[in-house]
Order: structure tokens, then sequence, then C-alpha cells
């Protein structure tokens, strides 16, 4: 306890908050010789010497620059440029979408892109490891394939293509899409299958592109 008395000061020897001035070693001393109340006192303002201060400044923090990198990869996907990509005739993809039926014993195969992220990017599609041609944002390839066997429909990704295997009736039209994704350097893209309603609605508002060329 800490005495009071008329004409004295309390505890002269240290007094109230009088340790968090003092260095680090004193600091100690003065805990020491405190009341328990100036010794709690004395500990907190040990916790908050320099020392301790620069040793959490230098904590790892997350890089600004890695957050500059991935707003402007975002920006990249969202608002380059449109990428473009040799086409057909007007005639050609009108006959395209009349979505007549294929020749006997073959299934016909509609790839299509059918959205605007990623403008900027053009992506290489392959059926059975053969070239389709390199997409881009809203057009779509046709191709006449066997019936009633299996397929692999495959899309340049960011780093190793991405597939989608499927089993075609003869005589039916089928419909895949193709989106683009995030990535960590650049956008991937991926294949899914759609319902014949769906697929026929999309590709109905899209432009033929040639088949046959491809970047790798």
């Amino acid at each position: 306890m800490v005495s009071i008395g008329r004409g004295r000061s309390p505890n002269k020897a240290v007094k109230p908050f009088a340790c968090g001035s003092l260095g680090r070693s004193a600091l100690r001393t003065c805990s020491r010789m405190a009341s328990p109340f100036l010794r709690d006192q004395a500990l907190h303002a040990e916790r908050r010497l320099p020392g301790r201060y620069a040793q959490s400044k230098n904590r790892p923090r997350r890089s600004k620059m890695s957050k500059n990198v991935l707003t402007t990869a975002i920006l990249a996907l969202v608002l380059g440029g449109c990428a473009s990509v040799p086409m057909e005739s007007v005639e050609q993809s009108m006959d395209a979408k009349q979505f007549n039926p294929p020749p006997a014993n073959k299934a016909g195969l509609y790839i299509y892109r059918d959205s605007s992220f990623g403008a900027a990017l053009k992506k290489d599609i392959w059926v059975d490891g053969r070239c389709v041609g390199e997409s881009a944002p809203n057009t779509f390839f046709y191709e006449v394939v066997g019936g009633d066997v299996a397929h692999t429909i495959s899309t340049e990704s960011e780093f190793s293509p991405n597939n989608l295997a499927i089993n075609t009736d003869a005589g039916k039209n089928y419909f895949v899409r193709q989106y683009i994704k995030f990535g960590v350097f650049v956008g991937g893209a991926g294949l899914e299958l759609m319902d014949t309603e769906a697929g026929m609605n999309a590709v109905s508002k899209l432009e033929l592109a040639k088949s046959g060329t491809c970047s790798k």
C-alpha cells in the first residue's frame, strides 16, 4: 500500500507514471521499487519501447505492388481491346445458324464464345487433337464429327489445355460454350456442354469464324 501523510508526496521513491519515461534497464529497476500499480505501468511502458515498435513495423506485409499487379490484370481482362479472327461470309454464318440436322451417321458440333470478358484474348480450340481455330468474343465454330462416338474438345488455357469429353449421337447437334476465366498471369479458358435451347439461342446472336488456324 502507498501511504499518504500530511505534507508528504505519495511514494517519494517513484512518482506515479514516472517509470514510463525511463530506458529499458531503468524501467526494470523502477518496477522492482514501485508499488504493484506502478509495476504494471512500468511493464506497459517497456512494451512500448522503440525496439518493440520497430520490430512490429518490420513484420511482413502484403506488398502494394502485388495488389497493383492484380488490379492491372483484372482491368486488362475486362477493358482490354477486342481480339479479331478471320471470319466466314455472312451467308455461311446465316446458313450455319439454321441448325439443320447433320449428315447421316454424323453429329453437328457448335463451339461458341458469347462473352466480352477477356475480349483481348484469343484462345485455340481443338476437337480430338485437330485444330478448329482461334476464338474471339462473339464468334462460333461449326464442325461435323462422327456420330455415336466419344469426342474430346480442348481449349487453350493459361498453362495447359482444358478438356471436355462428350458422347455424340448421330443426327444431333451439340453446343459447347467456351468461357474466359481469371488466371495467374493471363486469363484462362474453360468449356461446358450446354443444352440445345440455350446453345441455339446464344449462337443465333454470334458470327461464324473461319476454321483451321491455331496459334500453337
